[in-house]
């Protein structure tokens, strides 16, 4: 598991640009989905 954790930074390190999009994209769809779940948790 370390192994892969390890390759994985390497990989993100090695395109920094695939990473940027990348973890644009995750910000993104949290933030859109967040407002939608929020109002539910009262009930």
């Amino acid at each position: 598991m370390m192994t892969d954790l390890k390759f994985a930074i390497r990989q993100l390190l090695k395109n920094p640009g695939f990473t940027a999009v990348a973890v644009l994209t995750l910000a993104l769809g949290i933030s859109t989905n967040t407002p939608t779940i929020v109002p539910y948790e009262g009930e």
